[in-house]
């Protein structure tokens, strides 16, 4: 589907400034995998997107002390409502690049501590699963978080890989006063999806995409590690 290029300007221009922002100092962060799905259709305007992940011991520098042996960690980001959704195709030479941008407002993000022992484990076919242990820490997520995904322009198999870039600002959670007093600011944190891609066949029934969730510390509020979206989508496949 051709489309107005000039729509998608304000997502590129928000996607490219949070990928390519200069990090200050080494950052903390915390790295969940998981899934997205939307309510009622996937990226049609005024629908909200859920999404559903967890953490895995080594993918991460969190700000808290994780106690991997005796917990599993969790986050459920809910209320993220889709604001604006192009789909076009834009010539790269001979070629053509297929794209899908998308930008969203509000949303919540919510991370999760639960005991392996007399705990529930966390199960993509059961997503309440994922919030049913203690809430740690809690965030809203800024208006205009940006997501572009584009298949191309070589090689079109029709899966489409690429991110999500935001921030949010903590507020709640049974461990927030650990970041305050660590001396944490609360506010802008990079909150991002690295990577995205879909269709995938790893993705669960009842979701749309695969979603890992990366929130990095704001004294480096990009953490997007370098590399080609070619390199990237040979992992999709």
């Amino acid at each position: 589907m051709m489309m107005n290029t000039k729509a998608l300007a304000p997502v590129l221009a928000l996607v490219a400034a949070l990928a390519t922002a200069a990090p200050a100092m080494a950052a903390s962060e915390i790295i969940f995998y998981g899934y997205a799905k939307y309510t009622p259709v996937v990226d049609a305007v005024g629908s909200t997107m859920d999404v559903y992940a967890l953490a895995a011991p080594g993918s991460v520098a969190p700000p808290l002390a994780f106690d991997w042996t005796n917990y599993e960690y969790t986050v459920h980001v809910s209320g993220m409502t889709v604001a604006t959704y192009v789909a076009d195709s834009v010539p790269v030479g001979p070629y053509l690049l297929d794209r899908k941008a998308s930008t969203f407002s509000g949303g919540i993000v919510r991370i999760y501590q639960e005991a392996k022992v007399g705990g529930t484990h966390a199960d993509f076919a059961a997503p309440g699963t994922f919030v049913d242990g203690t809430l740690i820490l809690a965030a809203s997520v800024d208006d205009g978080f940006a997501a572009l995904l584009t298949d191309g322009p070589l090689l079109h198999d029709g899966i489409f890989v690429g991110s999500g870039s935001g921030t949010c600002d903590f507020n709640a959670g049974s461990r927030l006063g650990e970041l305050v007093a660590a001396e944490y600011y609360l506010n802008d944190w990079f909150c991002g999806g690295v990577p995205i891609s879909d269709p995938n066949p790893t993705v669960p029934t009842g979701f749309h995409r695969t979603f890992n969730v990366k929130i990095v510390s704001p004294n480096d509020p990009t953490g997007l590690e370098a590399g080609t979206w070619s390199s990237v989508k040979g992992l999709y496949r």
